[in-house]
This record gives C-alpha cells, structure tokens and sequence, in this order.
C-alpha cells in the first residue's frame, strides 16, 4: 500500500494483493495500515480528495502547483475565481488561467491558432508559388514573370510563367490570367495575416505586464514590513496597496484576454460595436498602466527614503489617495468592461471550433 501512494490518481482504486482478487482496499484498512505515518497519511487524504473532486461538479482543487486547496463554486459553466490560499486566479470550468471576458471555447481556439503552422502556410500563400514541376515553394525576387525552378537550392530546373505557370518553352502570352482576382486574393490574406500579428503581439504585451504586476505583488510584502516597522504604520493602514496590486493584476488580466476577444469580436450585422469595445480597451490599458506606475518599487523606494516626519505624512497621504482613487476608478472600468463584453458582445463572437 506504501508503493501504490506513489500513484495518486489511482491509489484510492488499490485492490487486494492476493492473486486474481480484485476486492478494492476500503480507507478504513488503508489508514490503519499507515497509522502514525504523518507524511502518507497526508498523501493518501490528498488522493482521497482529489478523486472525490474528480467526480463532483461543484468542487476542484486548485490548479496552481504546489497548491493543496479545494476549491467550491456553485455556478455553472465558465466561472473566474480565486484561490484564498495561493491567489491563483482560474476558471473553475476548464482550470486555465483566469480568461474573462473569453469563453473556454474562444481561449482554446486562440491557443489552437498560436500552435499550428497555419500562419506560416499563408506567408507562404502570399509570398511564394509552387513549382508546377517538383512542386516546391519559390519566392519571386526579380521583376521577369520567366521562372527557373533553381537546382541549387534543391530545385528541379524547370522553367516556367510566374502569372500562369505555363512551361516557359513556346511561351507567348498570359491573355486569361485575372491579375486582379490574384492580387486581390493576396491582399486578403495579408491582411488577416497582419491583423493576427496586430492582437497577437498586444497579447503577448499584455501576457509579460501579467507577470510583472504578479511579481510586484510578491514584492510588495518586504515594503508593507518596511512601512510598518521604520514608519510606524499600522498593517490596516497599508491594506490600500494591497488592493490596487490586486487591481492592477486583475487589470492586466483582463486586458490579455481582450486582444483574443477582440481578434474575433465581427462588425458583421448591426451597427458597429468594436470602435466602442476598442475605446473602453484604451481607457481600461491608460488606468492599469497608471497603477502599475504608481506601485514600481522606485516609487515606494522614493516615499520610504523621505525622513523628515511631516513631509513624510503628507507625500504618504498623496501616494494614498491618489492609488485608492485609480484602483476604485479602474475596477469599476474592469467590471464595466467584463459586463459589457460577456452580456452583449458575445453574439458578435466568431471562431472555428
């Protein structure tokens, strides 16, 4: 029973070692048999609970490495919550990382795209035609339409019309060749290949931000104790710096998943939504940025350098207002946004599943 601790997915399934029998161990006998082991004691209560959440649909645990702590949610379907013990934020559906507004289908379509080799396939679509011959990828670097399949770049030496693919030998015209059906073919996927680069790399953007407002927050605990021992100030009192890293994390947050939101957000039918959907964006990204400045450790460092009293005081009560006034202001942008995106946007939402 000690060896089968090993597998913690299946332990609670451990059955009688006797050959050819398959009566399941019951945890009365399992828990007696590791009595006064603390360490397989703790394993085999976490494998007894991670299979009983395995089974019930309104409890998880949480998905954080590291992390033993179950989780309870009573709503259905996608759901963003925290964990009280480790501040992980995830979905309490598909155990990603917090996606709001996204649904669990669009963040899994958007992870799928980033995966495949799709985007590299139109590059080549746009910028490259295969050899009627050998049937490689040739890239057009001269102004003549007259082509040569090149061996020495492990081609097969054919020669051939760019426009129509023609052989080139007895080659005269290219009169049934629409050049604007062509370029206008071209132009399109440019430009969903450019508007994928647009959010991609925003996201991305956003992604880093993430992590560095996380790393901010884990920071922030050595300039609470700093505040408190050197300035005499009451752990209550800084609780207001606590709450704009939270904002500012939660901010960051939202702002990632918005550029996959409004990547495929469509002005299909309807009066248009994504100029309105974009200006909220910018108004949420102005705010995060302005607490994400606000709690740099230059600043903090700045103010916990001050040692006249009074001067002290009165910076600490600027510093203090002005943080409270963003966060409040930027999580009320946070909640507009998430409101809006998820009760009225999501109708505009297309993607391929």
């Amino acid at each position: 029973l000690t060896e089968r601790l090993n597998e913690i997915n299946t332990v609670v399934f451990s059955t009688c070692p006797q050959y050819g029998c398959n009566c399941i161990v019951t945890e009365s006998i399992f828990l007696r048999t590791i009595k006064g082991k603390s360490d397989l004691m703790k394993s085999y209560q976490k494998a007894y609970l991670r299979n009983f959440t395995e089974f019930n649909s309104i409890m998880k645990s949480c998905p954080s490495p590291g992390c033993d702590t179950f989780i309870s949610c009573l709503k259905k379907g996608s759901c963003q919550v925290s964990c009280l013990y480790c501040e992980n934020t995830f979905c309490f559906k598909c155990l990603r990382d917090g996606h709001s507004p996204c649904s669990c289908e669009l963040v899994s379509a958007w992870d799928n795209k980033n995966k495949d080799e799709s985007e590299n396939v139109k590059w080549l679509e746009v910028n490259t035609k295969k050899c009627p011959a050998c049937h490689r990828h040739i890239e057009k670097n001269q102004g003549c339409n007259h082509m040569t399949c090149r061996k020495e770049a492990g081609g097969c030496g054919h020669e051939f019309c760019w426009l129509c693919f023609a052989d080139w030998k007895g080659h005269t015209n290219c009169n049934n060749y629409d050049e604007n059906k062509e370029k206008k073919k071209n132009e399109e996927l440019k430009h969903e290949l450019d508007k994928y680069i647009f959010y991609f790399n925003r996201y991305m953007i956003h992604k880093k931000s993430l992590a560095y407002a996380m790393k901010t927050q884990k920071a922030l605990e050595r300039y609470l104790d700093i505040l408190n021992t050197t300035k005499n100030i009451s752990y209550n009192d800084l609780q207001f710096m606590k709450e704009g890293t939270q904002c500012a994390i939660k901010s960051k947050r939202i702002l990632m998943n918005s550029y996959i939101f409004g990547f495929y957000l469509k002005d299909d039918k309807g009066p248009p939504v994504k100029p309105l959907f974009e200006y909220h964006q910018g108004m949420l990204e102005s705010n995060a940025d302005k607490i994400q400045g606000f709690l740099e450790n230059n600043s903090i460092d700045a103010l916990v350098a001050i040692e006249n009293y009074d001067e002290f005081n009165h910076n600490f009560k600027i510093f203090k207002n002005s943080l409270i006034g963003l966060y409040t202001t930027t999580n009320k942008f946070c909640d507009d946004f998430l409101n809006e995106a998820e009760n009225n946007l999501l109708s505009k939402i297309s993607f391929k599943k």
